[in-house]
């Protein structure tokens, strides 16, 4: 009767605990994390703690250096190092006592990239749990104490309560907080992206979370802060701006339903496909005219496209380039501004004609004349200057520190 009563007991308690414990777990690695900015948010007195603690280190460090100077002094009646050796000792440590803090946040920004890493491992509550242990302890300490039931059941009970009393301790002196999110680890709330099933957001759960947004847009999750829009316009890809700044290529801002910025870059025109060869020219030509309706100027060839531009010649060997305005920037030189057939502008470019002298290769070496190199002479165009093209919207350095841009 005495066993069962205390086995019961045992169970009850074990249970709690074991909850307890999952709870605190569940508590701190939502809330909890690798930014000392959350953690002076959290605890105002840090800041002002921390400049009395270099105060006092700074006068513990001037009085041991006085001491040791004393002793210096003393002669054969003390031992102490070389007064210059000491002086300059005592200079290094006060200047890292000045750049503690500093050195301290590097090496914790350093510290926060495996922290990331292992954040963007998919895991879910189910896999970290203490429930079992009271199980794990209790077929442990069976055997060994089989002998004495009741004396194993309270040691039982003692090691969970134990345990679970440590690990409060352990998890309760982390104040910095952390970030849950469900790509990866850094902007929280503001990437939370849970209506993803095997990394593909249906134009439903889209709808929903960004409202505004045209019914039959799909996203899939290409990255942290990343994602890829498929709809009747093609593939476009969007930017949290809890991770990225804001893009200086053509772009439209969508916000979420709690009112977080993110980036969406304009599609790219696509461009007809040309052929290459002599005997290509007729349909080149036919597929830039169809492709470019308002251009009026004579064509005598189109090149091959690519990264979003191509040329076209004239008859007086002079040329124009075409770049689509959403990969590229605004010309500085005189440029003209053409629609295509679907909506996109491009800027157009034109260009003087000219001759270039190239050298001449046979199996990928060049051909000589005595001592120097044969050339060629090539007809070519020449402009002024080419636009440059949009870069990648740049990652933010301080993603951990500052929120994303909200609506405002």
């Amino acid at each position: 009767m005495l066993d069962w009563m205390f086995e019961g007991i045992v169970d009850w308690v074990s249970g709690v605990v074991t909850d307890l414990m999952d709870a605190v777990s569940g508590l701190f690695l939502n809330a909890l994390g690798t930014d000392m900015t959350a953690m002076e948010e959290y605890f105002p007195f840090v800041a002002s703690a921390f400049t009395v603690m270099q105060y006092m280190a700074w006068a513990l460090l001037f009085l041991i250096t006085v001491w040791q100077l004393f002793k210096a002094f003393s002669g054969p009646l003390g031992e102490s190092e070389n007064p210059w050796t000491l002086i300059f000792k005592s200079a290094l440590f006060a200047l890292l006592i000045y750049f503690a803090k500093p050195i301290f946040l590097y090496i914790l920004n350093i510290a926060k990239a495996p922290y990331t890493a292992l954040m963007d491992v998919v895991v879910s509550k189910e896999h970290f749990t203490f429930a079992g242990i009271e199980g794990a302890l209790r077929n442990g300490l069976t055997n060994f104490i089989s002998m004495v039931s009741v004396v194993g059941e309270i040691l039982i009970l003692i090691l969970i309560i134990a345990l679970g009393w440590n690990y409060s301790i352990v998890t309760a002196t982390d104040g910095s907080k952390w970030y849950q999110t469900a790509s990866g680890a850094g902007a929280g709330e503001y990437n939370d992206l849970s209506g993803f099933q095997n990394g593909v957001m249906d134009s439903g759960q889209v709808s929903t979370m960004f409202p505004g947004v045209e019914n039959g847009t799909v996203l899939r999750s290409v990255g942290d802060g990343v994602v890829e829009a498929s709809n009747a316009n093609g593939n476009t890809l969007w930017y949290n701006s809890a991770y990225f700044d804001e893009p200086d290529a053509p772009h439209s801002t969508l916000y979420t339903e709690n009112g977080v910025a993110w980036y969406a870059m304009n599609p790219n025109a696509e461009m007809p496909s040309f052929e290459s060869g002599s005997d290509a020219t007729d349909y080149n030509i036919a597929q830039f005219q169809n492709f470019m309706p308002g251009y009026e100027g004579t064509v005598t060839s189109v090149s091959e496209g690519d990264n979003g531009r191509f040329e076209i010649r004239h008859e007086d060997g002079s040329g124009t380039r075409f770049y689509d305005s959403n990969q590229y920037e605004t010309p500085r030189n005189d440029y003209t501004v053409y629609e295509d057939n679907t909506g996109h502008q491009w800027y157009a470019v034109d260009g003087t004609p000219a001759v270039e002298r190239r050298p001449v290769y046979e199996n990928g070496e060049p051909v000589y004349n005595g001592d120097n190199v044969r050339t060629v002479s090539v007809e070519t165009v020449r402009y002024r200057g080419e636009p440059s093209r949009f870069g990648t919207p740049k990652s933010r350095t301080d993603s951990f520190d500052r929120e994303p841009r909200r609506k405002r």
